[in-house]
């Protein structure tokens, strides 16, 4: 996360996060860069299978110390095997990248065609051998019907014919094993490919991708959707694919042995088995356009929220909690109907693929009987039997492959949709070669069309370009909305240059540069990495950053200093502080060119004061470093060493209406002189510096403090993601089969219960009528009668129709089934996340939460019902086989003992490690969303500094991890697959050798079907243990949704019995607010940080709040709203105790301007009233008082489109929309927290007459960094470490000696 080790930057810059020192200056130990899990074991350790000899290949005996390590105790992140070289991400993505030459599909055939087509090569060699077995099936009771004879044949002969069986069984296990091992390694590489090429094109998005057409559409949802579900989808469908592949030859090859076998009747089944395939293409090209537009719903539903999460805190004042949990709600269901039709289709498929061989089977013997009035010899039609249920694998591979097929050739088309949008070449940073730093003109915008609004230009004649020198500070004042900001974007190469194609950055700095961004881009990790940003550590560079930025008294207050770990977007700093740690960073960083985007907004007057004089005059100007120095604080301009001003027009087309000096500007009496109210800024008066003593520059305003725990532990926030351990619980599996919240409106559980268990009888039914068909098939072979005969071909044809009639009905239930259960998982998590304490959103990173709302619910999904299903059908299929096995004779149940013994203890060492590594694989992936959703934030600050490479190689770092566990859990599956191959070798074996022995005595049906039963229990004995597993594996991601569903800490009751009757009373009449004796803390065991707070202001009464950094500001309001509830004391509104009122009803009866504009995508009217309580004409009243009216009738009215996070808006427009939302809601209370942050002078005078007229009779709060928006208050309390030190009336105590309120007027 550095920028980049070019000619420009300093030689000491590395590429990494872990580039920190090892103690600071007092001895504390160095935490790591953030709460990522432990990277994988050294890249020095070789890979296990790299070092592996040919038998340990082989049987893949190299991984069993894992595995026994994971039969001993719970696995954890250092367990995580090394990565093989072949299956290292970025050496996947590099290899890709040199066969890519606009088609995904055809370098994937270039990159990876060898694994695959040795994968296919081996399968279809395994088949072969599949297919000999049915051969010495007949050979074997040809051995019987001859031992029944007087002249039987030598017992040597049936051993022979057992030995070849079991050899080619364990020769048939060995190569499928190796086949999908090959095959899903094909798959680990197509995920490491598809996250790595979405991250690292996230750095080259042009805004036109980013901001215009429904293709480009790249906000959080769809880029973690093709990051989660789309790879992982890769690596569950490759084996399907390739099975899929050789399906053709093994149908092929057992066709014409059987013509050979049983003849021309065959050709009848082969005609039914062609009739299958317009009906599979038809399923194909279904599900395709069903999983197209499942994706695009479900990168709704994600983008839906991240934006609820994001946006969590708006939520909770407003009390939207309910509403927005509604709007995701509807959009699941939304999504829910395409995963239903997807998963119906699939149902038709699966059945078919079921029916089709046993239809073809039927057809064959019925035209031979009807051909030749008698069926074939017992051997032959056992064989053919078996032979045509070896049909039905490859036909299910069809079905599977088919399904598989269209979700990889959906995610495909995305991802080159994705690789085919307008880019952005990356800047080369060079060394500067002149005294000219900057040179800038042309007309740019943010891709929207010319006539849009919301497509903001900058506009900049080459006549007269803007020209920066060494050593110079251009400064860009202007009103809301002129294009400030879009300015230094369109400099640093954000923006496109009007009619280029492709577009192309117009980035002009000579040399490396900084931002500094209006929204500070706050890092999830400690203060050191936050400010160094990949740098090496230099402590006389650090602290002179600190010092010149006024951090030093925070750094005091913090728990752990510099290295107290900062949530993401700094959420436990204060808005000043985290514009102070992006100067910082500025400072540290050495640049050439520094780009300051109005940083003195967010802070206090006397720290602006100082930081302008130390940081941008000194320090900036003792380095020769060049500035673009944006402002609304306009009293700066008229220091000496401030040059050429430029100012904008407020029309919002990025034009340059006046440039020149200060003194120049102030004799036009142009639009500078309107912006500083008619009277110029007034002579620059050198202030005293500000922060320098503790406590007086500093402390930190909280949202959420840190915790103080044991000393290993002071300055983490972030928690640690936890995960289950051991088996997984008996209520899990019931709360999947049976939870009543499935249930439709109205239902009962009993409904439920009934449901899964019908569901449950169908699985072992199909599984039954099969066996009675097979022993079916045997008696209609030993008759000789024509009546018989056809009595015989009667019934069986009457099972065939209830077999058909069993399994279309157990697909289609099973189908609803599904989709119900994992829309109660996301529906229960959902509606618990947005109830949370805000707390919990400060310690939990927002990857964290949508890795469950995206990859585990991806897998409950689409993997869960698979294997599921699968479990069900394989487990009733192996319980009846081994029944049948044991009709020979009962000293079967002798032998099965041992098997079963060794079975049960091979499925236990996989069963612990499989589990165990599919939860640390859901961990582990966490942390790879949180790195992409943060660097999709910080993106125009991570491009300014060139740091690219660094956030790739933590990327890189935490994807290796995802993948090694990823991998692991793919060679597990093969593992298992190899060694239950000796258990179902063992189950043939004996079967086999048995009949042998007792052939004499034995009936040739019956052996028919026993030893057809055993063969196929060779491969579903594997497939059982495989699946059960494996849905206990799965199991994880639905267990991660419940922990959100249940476990979560919650909130206060948001509806209280007694609402109803305040809120018909007509609650909040007057807004008198009375606080006694308050006291807050944010989390039991933390210090207080309001002590004793007492005030009372009477109904209508505008009060100002003001405070140094640390004091109580902040917390005051958060204690109103109940995001925090007090410990002690009380606050009431109207007489009423608000902790007896439920938070919906209280949060609806005030209303806030906070700090942090948050927008929502959609357009204005959703973001003002998202719930249509109000009237378009109150909306648009709202908006004109606002001062936002004219921007916003210009983009459309309010049916404006509003992009992600409002990001084709200012942030001063945002802070505009915010004012206009709590202007709708009409409350007579209003809280504003520095809601003129980022607003100009001229904008700030209409806002706050605004305030007066349309707040006439509302009580107001208001927390301020100008004292000239709350000189005029009836009231000012002034706050100082958690307690009211003054409160009074504003004149009174502007006048004050030794007050703090003078103290802060003066400064």
């Amino acid at each position: 996360m550095a920028p980049s080790a070019q000619a420009a930057a300093p030689k000491d810059v590395v590429v990494e996060f872990t580039a920190v020192p090892t103690a600071d200056p007092a001895g504390k130990k160095a935490p790591s860069s953030s709460p990522a899990p432990p990277a994988p074991a050294p890249s020095s350790l070789v890979n296990p299978e790299e070092a592996a000899g040919f038998f340990s290949t082989l049987f893949m005996s190299w991984l069993s110390p894992f595995v026994m390590a994971g039969y001993a105790r719970p696995l954890t992140m250092s367990d995580a095997l090394p990565l093989h070289t072949r299956d290292v991400p970025h050496l996947n993505y590099e290899a890709f990248l040199k066969n890519y030459e606009g088609e995904v599909w055809s370098a994937i055939k270039l990159t990876f065609g060898r694994t695959f087509v040795l994968s296919a090569v081996t399968l279809i060699f395994a088949m072969l051998v599949t297919l000999a077995l049915p051969l010495l099936l007949r050979q074997l009771i040809r051995f019987v019907e001859a031992s029944a004879t007087e002249d039987p044949p030598p017992l040597s002969d049936g051993l022979f014919i057992v030995l070849g069986m079991t050899v080619l069984s364990l020769v048939d296990t060995t190569c499928k094993a190796h086949a999908m091992y090959w095959g899903k390694l094909v798959g680990v590489g197509l995920r490491n490919i598809t996250m790595r090429l979405v991250y690292t094109g996230c750095y080259t998005i042009s805004p036109r991708a980013s901001l215009s057409g429904e293709a480009a559409n790249n906000d959080v949802g769809k880029l973690v959707n093709q990051m989660a579900a789309d790879a992982q989808r890769y690596l569950t469908n490759m084996p399907a694919l390739v099975m899929m592949i050789t399906a053709p030859a093994t149908i092929l090859l057992t066709i014409t042995i059987l013509l050979v076998t049983i003849g021309p009747s065959v050709l009848v089944g082969l005609v039914i088995m062609l009739l299958y395939v317009p009906l599979i293409k038809r399923v194909g090209l279904a599900q395709k356009a069903c999983q197209g537009e499942k994706m695009k719903r479900a990168d709704e539903r994600v983008r839906v929220t991240n934006e609820v999460i994001t946006g969590i805190r708006v939520l909770k004042f407003f009390a939207w909690e309910e509403p927005s949990q509604e709007i995701v709600a509807k959009s699941r269901a939304h999504e829910a109907e395409m995963l239903l039709s997807f998963w119906l289709w699939q149902a038709l498929s699966t059945t078919s693929a079921l029916i089709c061989p046993v239809l073809a089977f039927v057809a064959t013997f019925l035209t031979y009987y009807l051909v030749h009035k008698e069926l074939p010899p017992l051997g032959d039609t056992f064989m053919a039997l078996s032979m045509f249920k070896i049909i039905q694998l490859p036909f299910k591979a069809m079905s599977e492959g088919i399904s598989a097929t269209t979700q990889s050739l959906v995610g495909f088309t995305r991802l080159e949709e994705f690789l085919n949008q307008p880019r952005v070449p990356r800047r080369e940073v060079t060394a500067a070669d002149s005294d000219v730093m900057v040179k800038f003109s042309g007309r740019y915008s943010w891709g929207a069309d010319a006539d849009d609004a919301s497509g903001a230009c900058v506009n900049v004649s080459q006549q007269t370009p803007l020209v920066v020198r060494r050593g110079q500070i251009l400064t860009v004042v202007g009103r809301v909305g002129s294009g400030k900001s879009s300015l230094i974007a369109a400099m640093l190469g954000e923006l496109d240059l009007e009619g280029s194609s492709p577009p192309i950055p117009v980035n002009d700095v000579n040399g490396s540069a900084a931002l500094v961004s209006q929204q500070a881009f706050i890092m999830n990790a400690n203060v050191i990495l936050n400010i160094t940003f990949g740098l090496e550590y230099d402590e006389a560079r650090f602290r002179e950053a600190i010092r010149v930025s006024e951090l030093q008294a925070d750094l005091e207050q913090l728990p752990d200093g510099e290295l107290t770990e900062i949530g993401e977007r700094g959420i436990n700093l204060s808005g000043g502080q985290k514009m102070r740690v992006s100067i910082a960073r500025a400072v540290y960083a050495n640049a050439d060119v520094v780009f300051v985007d109005d940083p003195l907004s967010s802070v206090d007057a006397h720290v602006g004061r100082a930081i302008f004089e130390n940081c941008i005059i000194e320090h900036f100007g003792s380095k020769g470093t060049s500035l673009v120095f944006v402002t609304n604080a306009l009293s700066y301009l008229s220091h000496p060493k401030i040059g050429e001003i430029v100012v904008l027009g407020g029309g919002g087309g990025g034009e340059i209406v006046e440039r020149g000096t200060y003194t120049e500007l102030c004799g036009l009496k142009g639009e500078f002189w309107d912006l500083s109210g008619g009277a110029g800024a007034g002579k620059y008066v050198a202030g005293v510096g500000g922060g320098g003593k503790k406590g007086e520059g500093g402390g930190i305003e909280v949202v959420a403090e840190v915790e103080k725990k044991e000393e290993g532990a002071r300055g983490k926030l972030i928690t640690k993601e936890e995960h289950a351990k051991g088996d997984v619980p008996l209520a899990t599996y019931i709360q999947y089969l049976l939870r009543p919240s499935q249930a439709p409106p109205n239902s009962s559980l009993c409904f439920f219960t009934t449901r899964s268990c019908v569901l449950l009888f169908l699985y072992v039914a199909v599984e039954g009528l099969v066996s009675l068909q097979d022993y079916w098939v045997g008696l209609w072979g030993q008759q000789d009668n024509a009546d018989d005969l056809a009595f015989y071909a009667q019934i069986y044809i009457a099972m065939f129709c209830g077999l058909a009639a069993v399994v279309s009905v157990r697909s289609v239930m099973f189908s609803k089934f599904a989709v119900d259960a994992s829309c109660a998982a996301h529906d229960n998590a959902i509606a618990n996340v947005v109830r949370c304490p805000s707390w919990w959103f400060d310690v939990t990173p927002i990857g964290r939460i949508l890795n469950r709302f995206a990859l585990d619910l991806s897998s409950v999904d689409e993997q869960l019902p698979v294997v599921t299903q699968l479990a069900l059908i394989t487990t009733s299929r192996c319980i009846l086989v081994v029944c049948v096995s044991c009709i020979p004779s009962w000293y079967m149940v002798i032998v099965f003992l041992p098997i079963v013994f060794v079975f049960a203890r091979q499925r236990e060492y996989f069963r612990r490690s499989s589990r165990e590594v599919q939860r640390l694989l859901a961990v582990a992936s966490s942390p790879v969303f949180q790195q992409l959703e943060q660097t999709l934030v910080g993106l125009p600050v991570i491009r300014a500094y060139g740091g690219e490479a660094g956030f790739l190689k933590e990327f890189d770092r935490r994807l290796e991890l995802s993948t090694s566990l990823a991998w692991t859990k793919t060679v597990l599956d093969q593992w298992l697959l190899i060694r239950l191959t000796f258990v179902s070798c063992a189950v043939v074996t004996a079967v086999s050798l048995l009949v042998v022995v007792y052939a004499d005595r034995l009936d040739a049906a019956v052996v028919g079907m026993v030893v057809a039963s055993a063969l196929n229990l060779s491969s579903e004995l594997r497939f059982a243990v495989r699946f059960s597993t494996d849905m206990e594996s799965k199991l994880n991601g639905f267990q991660r949704l419940e922990e959100y569903a249940s476990e979560l800490p919650k909130e206060r009751p948001a509806v209280l019995p007694e609402d109803d009757a305040k809120a018909s009373s007509g609650w909040i009449k007057e807004g008198r607010l009375e606080i006694k004796n308050l006291e807050m803390r944010y989390r039991e065991g933390l210090e207080l940080v309001l002590m004793g707070v007492s005030m009372e202001l009477e109904g209508g009464m505008k009060c100002g709040v003001v405070g140094r950094t640390g004091s109580g500001k902040s917390s005051l309001m958060l204690a109103l709203f109940r995001i925090v509830e007090a410990s002690a004391g009380s606050i009431s509104v109207d007489g009423v105790d608000i902790a007896g009122v439920g938070l919906d009803l209280l949060r609806k009866k005030i209303a806030i301007v906070p700090q942090d504009p948050v927008m929502f995508s959609g357009t204005i009217k959703s973001n003002l009233d998202p719930f249509d309580e109000y009237s378009e004409e109150v909306v648009v009243d709202a908006l004109k008082k606002a001062c936002i009216w004219d921007f916003v009738e210009r983009g459309g009215g309010i049916d404006m489109r509003v992009e992600n996070n409002g990001e084709n808006f200012s942030v001063g427009q945002r802070q505009l929309v915010c004012l206009a939302r709590a202007v709708c809601r009409d409350a007579k209370v209003v809280v504003f927290d520095e809601h003129s942050a980022s607003i100009d002078p001229l904008t700030d005078k209409l806002i706050t007459k605004t305030i007066k007229e349309a707040f006439a009779d509302k009580t107001v709060l208001a927390i301020a960094h100008r004292i000239s928006s709350i000189i005029d208050y009836d009231r000012v309390c002034v706050m100082d470490a958690g307690v009211i030190r003054e409160f009074g009336k504003p004149q009174e105590l502007k006048h004050k000696k030794g007050g703090l309120f003078a103290a802060l007027c003066a400064s």
